[in-house]
């Protein structure tokens, strides 16, 4: 074994035989070469200092003297990284005494120990790294080749992780995987299927996952707690919820083990608040404080976030102190969270006391937290104090960002300060910040509201003058106080460029323009939206119903009209006497007397009794179409009814 290299066999040794400076010579037959790494402990413990052999045909470099023996390098490659060849000259010194060690560290025993394992290493790395190329390249066929030939009896589960890990695309791991299993003389180990189940969840292949699984319980192999915990994070990190309490409840039934159930417990918590089961949720905290389960941050989080959903605020708040009394660090997402709940129940003063609590116990508020006590600050008009907190947040070295000064903006829109936003705007600008769509929209919000539409329509063309595009909000928000301020010609101009845009115009949109078009005797048009909205899906309540059929009645579109009103009663919204007046006046105005005096019997039917007007209007129509009879007959019978028609038609009747 005398000057053979244990990891290229074939590499061609050169003559180590040379006088050296301490006068020793080295023979061929006593050296042995190793391939050691660069990191190896002989490199920490021997420091060598060098000087160049005379023969560069070589390329030997010698060390210094040290202990009686000499080492040489040989820099070579193996896959890229650098590796330093060593021959080991085993020289006795005068005393015979054994080669010496440094710090316990024999050279010679170790080298030979971490030669055989490196060996190993570079081997297995070779076949990874032939099998991943095949995988690239979609290879399968070659790959099965190289594997009856070469291959078969080097395949063992460690490579297979290896390849695994490796994998980008799951489809391919999951392949791979599969392949490996049919191949004679190897079999998966628990840590291929662990690294399997990773893969799978991760990538959120659950029906993979589930016939992995199903696979692993018919051959009789142990799912291990865990796998079972790769399920229950994987399941809850996809929201499902079902699957992963399964998995929760079969691992807490194979015992307590510390770390895995921790996190379980805690990941179960996270997807049963996200998935708003919060019964269950608080059962399961109480389960794990009495189980001894270690709570973090998260867990404080979800509680936390889970009583607040509950109306539970005192609980979540003793919570909150339980984390200080513990001397738990506080985190700022939680205080975050519990500032913002609290804020959203205007109980601004809790808010600011939380605050406070952070600074207090060395947890810094950041941009979020500040924002959402500024925008509770906005919600109840106190924007003295909102101003405030931004010096506040300054100081202690917070920027506000454009979201902050939207919050302001919003806050003085809704006290109707619309002259001081323009300052703020100036603001913005001054810090370098640029507005966005939220931000114009809520300003546009403000002066839709107070009227001062011309200001808005500045607003507009600012927008396109910064490159902010108007989105479906801007439209919709410019139609509505276009409508309000009866400006139709403007607002449906606003319509047509929404639509051309490709803005999908949504039915508060054209519930505003139809309301509008209709409340300005505009029935024509306003019909037309109506029927947009019906043709689109939207589903219409009592008021939206009302007024599309006297829109279409009085548009003379009677048979549309007919149709919402028979679909309104069938959709359980009673028809009233406004609707059924507007429908009989609908059927006279077009000269339809029978028809109009159906609708009248069609109401009595229904229940809903014909009011004057009802008989007003078909004894009015009766007699200006000369039909006497049917007008003394249709008086007699409201008479009957306990209804009086009006004084003018009995005069007309005489």
């Amino acid at each position: 074994m005398a000057g053979t290299n244990m990891i290229y066999p074939n590499f061609k040794q050169p003559h180590p035989t040379r006088e050296t400076a301490g006068g020793t010579s080295l023979s061929s037959s006593s050296a042995m070469c190793l391939c050691v790494p660069y990191s190896h402990p002989f490199h920490r413990h021997y420091t060598p200092t060098t000087k160049t052999c005379n023969n560069p045909s070589s390329h030997i470099t010698f060390t210094k003297y040290h202990n009686n023996f000499f080492r040489y390098h040989r820099l070579v490659s193996a896959n890229t990284s650098p590796y330093l060849l060593f021959c080991h000259v085993c020289a006795i010194d005068p005393h015979q005494r054994k080669y010496p060690t440094k710090n316990g560290f024999n050279p010679s025993r170790s080298l030979r120990v971490k030669a055989s394992a490196n060996a190993l290493v570079v081997q297995q790395d070779d076949i990874v790294n032939k099998i991943c190329k095949a995988i690239e390249e979609d290879q399968w066929e070659c790959l099965q080749e190289n594997f009856m030939n070469s291959m078969a009896q080097d395949l063992n589960p460690d490579a297979v992780v290896k390849v695994l890990n490796i994998q980008i695309d799951a489809q391919n791991a999951l392949r791979f995987f599969q392949w490996a299993d049919k191949q004679g003389g190897y079999e998966h180990n628990t840590n291929a299927y662990f690294t399997m189940i990773e893969i799978l969840g991760r990538a959120k292949m659950f029906t993979e996952l589930q016939s992995l699984l199903q696979k692993m319980q018919t051959q009789g192999r142990e799912i291990t707690r865990s796998m079972l915990h790769s399920l229950v994070m994987s399941y809850g990190r996809s929201g499902r919820l079902k699957e992963s309490l399964e998995a929760f409840n079969s691992m807490k039934e194979m015992g307590y083990e510390p770390g895995l159930i921790d996190t379980a417990y805690n990941s179960v918590l996270v997807t049963l608040v996200k998935n708003k089961k919060l019964d269950m949720a608080e059962n399961l905290f109480f389960q794990m404080v009495q189980s001894g389960v270690s709570c973090n941050s998260l867990t404080y989080t979800s509680m936390i976030e889970c009583f607040f959903l509950k109306g539970k605020v005192e609980d979540a708040m003793k919570l909150l102190d339980d984390m200080i009394q513990n001397n738990d660090a506080l985190d700022v997402v939680t205080c975050t969270i519990v500032i913002s709940a609290l804020c959203k129940r205007k109980r601004i003063e809790q808010a600011y006391e939380v605050l406070q609590k952070m600074r207090e116990n060395g947890c810094e508020p950041n941009l979020y937290t500040y924002n959402a006590l500024i925008k509770g600050f906005c919600a109840v008009g106190r924007l003295d104090e909102a101003f405030e907190l931004v010096t506040v947040m300054e100081q202690g070295g917070v920027a506000p960002n454009i979201y902050t000064y939207t919050i302001l903006i919003h806050g003085l829109c809704k006290i109707h300060r619309l002259d001081r936003t323009k300052e703020m705007l100036n603001e913005i600008s001054a810090r370098g910040l640029k507005p966005n769509v939220v931000t114009y929209n809520t300003l546009l919000t403000g002066y839709c509201r107070e009227s001062r539409l011309i200001e808005a329509m500045d607003i507009l063309k600012e927008m396109h003058q910064n490159d902010c595009t108007p989105d479906r909000v801007t439209y919709t928000t410019l139609i509505r106080g276009l409508v309000q301020g009866n400006q139709f010609p403007d607002a449906l101009r606003m319509h047509d460029e929404m639509t051309n845009k490709g803005y999908e115009v949504n039915f508060d949109t054209l519930n505003i323009l139809a309301r509008g078009l209709s409340r300005v005797g505009n029935h024509k048009d306003a019909s037309i939206f109506y029927r947009r909205m019906k043709d689109m899906g939207f589903v219409y309540n009592a008021t939206d119903y009302y007024l599309a059929i006297h829109c279409y009645s009085t548009a003379g579109e009677m048979q549309e009209a007919q149709f919402l009103l028979y679909e309104m009663i069938n959709k359980g919204y009673p028809p009233g006497l406004t609707t059924y007046n507007t429908m009989i006046k609908g059927f006279c105005r077009q000269g339809r007397l029978d028809d109009a005096d159906a609708m009248l019997n069609f109401m009595i039917e229904n229940g809903t009794g014909p009011d004057a007007r009802s008989y007003n209007i078909l004894i009015k129509e009766f007699l200006n179409k000369g039909r006497i009879q049917d007008a003394d007959q249709l008086f007699t019978t409201a008479m009957e009814r306990g209804v009086v028609p009006s004084q003018k038609l009995v005069v007309s009747r005489i």
